[in-house]
């Protein structure tokens, strides 16, 4: 095996295992459940960090000016996925003792399972598009498309929990 190979088939072993993670834990709002989300987000992001290797060995472009493009056209979308997933790990980190302590209003639990759904079709689809090693221009608009509705899905659900976890909502 090459060594190309070698680092998607470990990004493939933590992205699968940070699936299984988050899937597990998906409606478990205490502390176990709370870590087990937390450490599927890192296992996932260091997977996806894993997955950047390849695609910076097979950038091979002679200008300046092509190379900052292609970084800009190729990268976005895990640029944009990591952010997802470290915006998601420090909701769960900076909020631990609110979600294990206050009753959590259920537009909070709803925005967080449409997130991690998102984060699930996403990895699946960086896994598929790696494993055809076809990088369209389709699949990166959608991959972005994917990470910016996610985020957004993501800030409605730190609104919800920030501010609808009074005495009134929850």
């Amino acid at each position: 095996m090459s060594f190309e190979e070698n680092i998607k088939t470990v990004s493939y072993i933590f992205l699968l295992g940070g699936l299984l993670l988050l899937l597990f834990t998906i409606n478990l709002y205490e502390s176990n459940g709370l870590l087990g989300k937390l450490f599927g987000y890192i296992s996932i992001i260091l997977s996806i960090f894993l997955l950047l290797i390849p695609t910076f060995l097979s950038l091979n472009t002679n200008s300046t000016t092509n190379i900052i493009l292609k970084l800009v056209d190729e990268l976005s979308p895990f640029v944009l996925f990591l952010a997802v997933l470290v915006l998601s790990s420090a909701i769960i980190s900076l909020n631990f003792d609110k979600l294990t302590t206050t009753n959590l209003p259920d537009s909070y639990k709803s925005f967080t399972m449409i997130s991690v759904i998102l984060v699930v079709v996403q990895s699946l689809y960086f896994m598929y598009s790696a494993v055809q090693n076809k990088k369209s221009s389709v699949d990166t608009s959608k991959l972005r498309l994917i990470s910016i509705i996610n985020l957004i899905v993501l800030f409605t659900s730190y609104i919800s929990l920030t501010y609808m976890t009074t005495d009134g909502f929850a």
